[in-house]
């Protein structure tokens, strides 16, 4: 029986194995026998799949692969150190198609077949192909309500292949042969698709952490662990009421497991600092930092309000937003000339962030104060302004990351003789009674992707837009719990292929 027509049908199956295929990692090549990797090669993890599906056929001369009767979900798991799994979607799997190095269309997958031949399940088989470009569906043709999956390949499959009838080719390729004739159709076969390592282009990228809201209860350790692997290296770790110690001291322990260069693009940020009380004092905070080794550059929001005592007179609940509108200039550059020495010469680097939010915020005659008690009293020391943006909040349809409004913003700051400019907060929700037709995770997952992929277009590579939030805590805005975080209850990404 010849293999032209191959053939998959998957059965309750159950994937465990230990591999021995050689496969490339880092540019070094690995079996599963070899008992240890350079630390500098296992910082990132290197995800592998397995694929189920109906039935396959090997089509166009072989250079197509259809999967019919997919199933929707496709299982991930890590190599070696890292012990995870996950379930993704096949719109998830063939985004890791996506541009960069170390990504599917910079090195295609090696994807191996095994199963049984048509009719005789006595007879094992097993195949190999390369998946030259993403799956994408095939409306053509459906198999007891299930869609299909069409792959162009390269194949080291024996055979001539026998077109599916109406099969495309998504892109012809070249057939180079086949390996000697072995067992042909297949049946009950199983396909495992080989490492990526995943990172994100997020450079520009920053996540916030409302520490002490909402308690630990769905692991935020794991959570930070989750970011850090994906190439997450700004967080903004907001200090209200205390100090949440467990977040910073995840973040310095999972970048402790980062090669020298990657810790060096750690940054931390830490709002609404105005030094006052014991546990906020300038000492405070420099012991604070050198018991976070790992951690070697810190960002501190001079706040112009104080968000700690109800009582004084110019207390903010908000210092980001409230800007420069309640300052006691006086006592505002006391602070900062206390401040700004006290950090210099330490073993971690500090940079300084002015709230600023916008015009009624901080008026230009303040600003223009401002900026003589910081940039012009230390020069060489980085002074930036901040505001938040949040689009959906001004009743925005677009879920497109306003990348003009930032460049905007950091050329407004750098014109008034600043650094440059951030944005502390923004985001979409997923859920909100407050606007609930443009309140979706669809929307969400839009507007995330949009900033990650947008920020690159960002006129100064030190711009940095950080996400509200990173977890599934309820901060009293209105929308309620779970809408705004980039992790669910379970601890799991809300929108994967955001990433």
């Amino acid at each position: 029986m010849l293999c032209s027509n191959m053939v998959m049908r998957w059965r309750n199956f159950f994937f465990f194995a230990l591999f021995c295929l050689i496969f490339s990692w880092g540019g070094i090549a690995y079996s599963s026998d070899d008992v240890s990797l350079p630390k500098e090669d296992t910082e990132t993890p290197s995800w592998l799949y397995v694929i189920r599906a109906d039935r396959a056929t090997l089509a166009e001369g072989n250079s197509l692969l259809a999967l019919e009767g997919i199933d929707p979900d496709i299982l991930a798991f890590t190599d070696r150190p890292y012990r995870e799994h996950k379930i993704i979607t096949w719109d998830e799997f063939a985004e890791l198609w996506g541009e960069g190095e170390g990504s599917f269309a910079d090195v295609p997958p090696n994807v191996v077949l095994s199963g049984t031949a048509m009719g005789n399940s006595s007879t094992h088989c097993g195949a190999e192909v390369e998946f030259l470009d993403a799956p994408a569906l095939y409306a053509g043709y459906d198999l007891g309500g299930r869609n299909a999956i069409k792959v162009p390949i390269h194949s080291w499959a024996d055979g001539l292949g026998y077109p599916m009838v109406g099969a495309e080719v998504l892109i012809k390729v070249l057939y180079e042969g086949a390996a000697p004739r072995a067992c042909r159709p297949m049946e009950e076969v199983s396909g495992f698709v080989d490492s990526v390592v995943t990172t994100c282009a997020c450079s520009n990228f920053g996540v916030n952490i409302f520490g002490l809201s909402g308690g630990w209860g769905v692991n935020q350790e794991a959570m930070i662990k989750t970011l850090i692997q994906t190439g997450v290296r700004k967080f903004r770790v907001n200090n209200i009421g205390g100090w949440p110690d467990r977040a910073y001291e995840a973040i310095n322990q999972e970048t402790g497991k980062l090669s020298q260069t990657e810790q060096d693009k750690v940054s931390v940020y830490v709002p609404s600092q105005y030094f006052v009380g014991p546990n906020f004092s300038i000492n405070a905070t420099k012991n604070k930092f050198s018991g976070w080794p790992n951690i070697k550059h810190w960002v501190i929001q001079l706040d112009a309000c104080n968000p700690v005592d109800t009582s004084s007179p110019v207390y903010c609940s908000n210092p980001t937003e409230a800007g420069l509108s309640r300052v006691d200039l006086a006592a505002y550059e006391a602070q900062i000339h206390q401040a700004v020495p006290a950090f210099q010469g330490q073993s971690y680097s500090v940079e300084f962030v002015i709230p600023y939010q916008d015009e009624s915020a901080s008026p230009q005659s303040v600003l223009a104060q401002v900026k003589k008690a910081t940039v012009d009293a230390f020069p060489g020391v980085r002074f930036t302004l901040e505001k938040t943006e949040y689009p959906f909040w001004v009743g925005s349809t677009s879920t497109d990351f306003p990348v003009d409004q930032a460049n905007a913003f950091d050329q407004f700051a750098k014109s008034n003789g600043f650094a440059g400019g951030t944005f502390a907060e923004t985001g979409w929700p997923s859920a909100c009674p407050k606007n609930p037709a443009t309140a979706s995770l669809t929307n969400e997952c839009a507007f995330l992707k949009s900033l990650i992929q947008g920020s690159s277009g960002f006129s100064d590579a030190k711009f940095v837009a950080y996400w509200w939030l990173m977890g599934a805590e309820d901060v009293n805005d209105g929308c309620g719990p779970d809408s705004w975080g980039l992790f669910d209850p379970s601890g799991s990404f809300k929108c994967p292929g955001s990433f």
